[in-house]
């Protein structure tokens, strides 16, 4: 899930036309999507995280959806089916409804949107059009 949401932050930075290397709170280094990985930390709890506890908790990802590899390093991963499972359920997330204050007349938009719009809130601040940056509030 961690992975699904650093593509979509990093697409909405590139869109948005921020460098993504360029964070301040991971570390800078060759090739490490700093910003990306800034911005990502929002939006954690509220993706992925709930995402990864929902198809668990739901009994949606069983233990015949994970394989072992033999790798030290990644003993475990998705088998093809629990991916497709994971992936569905990250798009349908991504569906979901939030409040956002630059989304227009009622304030209401996808949570994909929701994710370029805090990219461009971060591009006003760094332009001098918003005096801070504020995160989402979402319930």
């Amino acid at each position: 899930a961690y992975s699904l949401l650093l593509k979509d932050v990093l697409a909405a930075v590139h869109l948005v036309g921020l460098d993504p290397y360029m964070g301040a709170f991971h570390e800078i280094e060759q090739g490490r999507p700093s910003l990306a990985l800034d911005l990502m930390e929002e939006w954690r709890p509220v993706i992925a995280d709930a995402l990864a506890l929902e198809l668990v908790n739901r009994g949606s990802l069983k233990l015949t959806d994970f394989a072992r590899t033999g790798n030290p390093k990644r003993p475990v991963e998705l088998s093809q089916d629990g991916m497709t499972k994971t992936l569905e359920a990250y798009g349908h997330r991504l569906e979901t409804t939030v409040y956002h204050p630059l989304a227009g007349p009622g304030g209401q938009t996808a949570l994909r949107q929701a994710i370029v719009l805090q990219v461009r809130r971060l591009a006003r601040l760094i332009m001098g059009k918003e005096a801070k940056f504020e995160t989402v509030t979402i319930r």
